[in-house]
């Protein structure tokens, strides 16, 4: 399945820019971007054809295909940082006040990127799976799970992007009123992710399983351990030959257990009830819930941080630095960590959901041997595990000495039940963080009403600017120069029009206080040539 890390890097790469650091000799050609990224594109296709194109085990094949994606996340951050991408977005294309879509364009090239990569990593995924699949299925299941893994938060926060930078009502909101913005945000959260399953289901076109003894059986499961759900649905894997299933959704209503069709039609109904088995566990057991409250608690943290360093002035360089730090740290170690530890409760508790049956093989037995039919279908070694599961040699283990020994299943609940607390501490950290939010902001209502003039002004002064109203953009940005931190750029904006009205003596102090304060827009530090002392 699609993992949308490497896009969500992506994109918090393309939001930092402009940091104020980056080298300004590119940003005078504006096409160099253009060039710049053709040379990456092609440079990545014939990589990735080279190294593809030769037969390798599945774990070499999987440490290749993470580099080069690391390498993409790499030269990215290249085209954005050094050859100033976003600004051919910006200048070129005229899409710099288009809030959300300007970023969805900025990221372009990374999908090229991963794109081109994906081409030739399906042609050797076919080379070294043994069971009749093609490159075409790969790719085509490749970016099916695009679709509906990575596409989606970047769509939600390209979304929140376009509302909050594009509809002037909540963005005057969100400065006088930053409590009520954070509430319209998590609003806005809950609803995509109330709308999940939906959106996965449309992204798959995936059709309820087919009724028949498989499906009932599944149903009457379902039915003895109390699991409610709306439906079980039908992943068509075409030629790829992926086995895997999942659920999403937190409530029971908006709830939908998928199976690709690889796994429906290969498993039979006693191995496709111990996968089924697994996959309730992780609704019964709250697993969603928790990884929900845990992403709170990263929000809050996140935005507790950026309001501490803002307050002491640390640059945004930094500040965007330290982002990608706690990201990962999150997303790749915190929830990795989270994630191993509630997929073997998912094992643990879903054995004891299935039945006893006739022959002598017990419910632990069942579920490891179910374990390893998937990792056959899906030519894998069980000894190979991921960032998010143990090894499935690693589970059955952990599953068979469950079974002699209490103890350790016990030990399993109760880390897994500090966990859920874990979640819960950061539901409440996220709720008290709130409150102390909202009382400091309600205290500084007035002052966010003056930063509201003063922002708006500077806005309206520099689109009068670009309109050639001279006159009436003056007085606009003289006025949002009475904040305490108003920007170098509104100084060189008010420059430029103090040029253009002939009043020179006051340009050039203008161009001394930009100069003096410093600017981060690259088409501004450009402007800002030495000033010599006696002029």
């Amino acid at each position: 399945m699609s993992n949308p890390i490497h896009y969500l890097v992506a994109l918090l790469i393309a939001l930092a820019y402009p940091t104020g650091l980056e080298p300004l000799y590119f940003a005078q050609s504006p096409f160099s971007s253009l060039i710049a990224f053709g040379v990456i594109l092609f440079g990545i296709s014939l990589l990735s054809a080279t190294l593809y194109g030769k037969r390798c085990s599945p774990a070499l094949f999987r440490l290749l295909r993470t580099g080069i994606k690391v390498l993409n996340l790499f030269l990215f951050a290249m085209l954005i940082f050094v050859f100033h991408f976003p600004l051919f977005i910006w200048d070129q294309l005229g899409l710099e006040m288009v809030p959300g879509f300007d970023a969805a364009l900025v990221l372009a090239p990374f999908f090229c990127l991963m794109g081109s990569h994906a081409l030739f990593a399906a042609r050797g995924e076919s080379r070294i799976r043994a069971d009749g699949s093609t490159w075409k299925g790969h790719l085509i299941f490749g970016i099916r799970t695009f679709l509906a893994f990575s596409l989606f938060p970047i769509l939600l926060l390209l979304c929140l992007q376009f509302i909050f930078g594009g509809i002037p009502a909540i963005e005057k909101i969100s400065i006088i009123y930053p409590f009520a913005a954070w509430g319209i945000a998590l609003s806005i959260i809950c609803l995509f992710l109330l709308f999940a399953p939906f959106y996965l289901k449309l992204a798959f076109g995936a059709p309820p399983l087919p009724k028949g003894e498989k499906r009932s059986r599944l149903e009457s499961l379902a039915e003895r351990s109390g699991f409610r759900y709306r439906d079980l649905l039908l992943i068509n894997t075409s030629e790829s030959r992926i086995a895997n299933a999942l659920i999403i959704g937190l409530l029971p209503h908006v709830r939908y257990v998928f199976f690709t069709s690889t796994l429906f039609h290969q498993m039979d109904e006693g191995e496709l009830e111990c996968v089924m088995a697994h996959e309730m566990s992780h609704g019964l057991r709250k697993h969603l819930v928790s990884y929900f409250l845990f992403t709170l608690g990263y929000l809050a943290l996140a935005t507790g941080l950026q309001e501490i360093l803002a307050g002491i002035g640390v640059p945004v360089a930094i500040v965007s630095a330290l982002f990608l730090l706690l990201f990962f740290a999150f997303w790749v170690l915190l929830f990795g960590y989270v994630s191993r530890r509630f997929e073997t409760e998912a094992d643990l508790y879903g054995a004891d959901l299935l039945e006893h049956t006739p022959e002598s093989t017990s419910k632990a037995t069942r579920l490891a041997q179910a374990l390893h039919r998937v990792c056959a279908l899906n030519g894998m070694h069980p000894s190979i595990g991921s960032w998010r599961h143990y090894s499935v040699s690693q589970r059955s283990m952990i599953l068979l000495e469950a079974e002699s020994n209490s103890q350790i299943k016990k030990k399993w609940e109760n880390t897994c039940s500090r966990l859920r607390l874990a979640g819960l501490a950061a539901l409440v950290i996220s709720m008290l963080y709130g409150i102390n939010f909202t009382m400091r902001n309600l205290e500084r209502v007035p002052q966010a009403r003056a930063e509201w003039e003063i922002y708006e002004n500077a806005s309206r002064g520099w689109k009068l600017l670009h309109e050639g109203k001279v006159e009436e953009a003056t007085p606009l940005l003289e006025n949002s120069l009475r904040g305490s931190h108003a920007p170098g750029e509104i100084y060189l904006l008010l420059a430029e029009a103090y040029e253009e009205l002939g009043r020179t003596r006051e340009a050039l102090e203008s161009r001394r206080m930009a100069q003096k304060i410093g600017v981060t827009d690259p088409r501004f530090r450009l402007q800002l040539e030495p000033i010599s002392p006696d002029r």
